[in-house]
């Protein structure tokens, strides 16, 4: 019984620094991209409401494509920093469903990628969605 409530204990301590990693490094990434992309797409000479429809859907394609592919390298980095409890009492880290980070990055995104949001918005008006 002890054993149980000592895994038990491991995996929600694994859990909260999985989180904690995802939630850090997200906001590092998405505050780096939010100015990229201010930049690359011009916001201030060319506003996302003048932009044309399928100049806007485009580029909202790109960012998304390009948060993918940082996402993926993410989890990878986040899988690779080491627990500190790793192995005792035959908890494995890497078993752990949560080390994948899907939720955290989908939360960070939505709460601070700010270029994506405006143009998701701008786009569901246009499209009345």
């Amino acid at each position: 019984m002890k054993q149980k409530e000592l895994l038990r204990d491991l995996k929600l301590i694994d859990i909260a620094l999985v989180a904690m990693y995802y939630f850090t490094f997200s906001l590092i990434f998405i505050t780096m991209l939010n100015k990229f992309f201010e930049v690359i797409f011009r916001k201030e000479k060319y506003p996302i409401e003048k932009t044309a429809t399928l100049t806007l859907f485009i580029q909202t394609l790109i960012e998304i494509g390009i948060l993918a592919i940082v996402s993926f390298y993410l989890r990878h980095f986040v899988r690779s920093i080491p627990f500190i409890f790793d192995g005792k009492y035959g908890y494995h880290h890497t078993q752990t469903k949560e080390i994948n980070g899907g939720v955290i990055i989908t939360f960070a995104l939505m709460t601070v990628f700010k270029d994506l949001r405006e143009r998701a918005k701008e786009l569901a008006s246009r499209f009345k969605l």
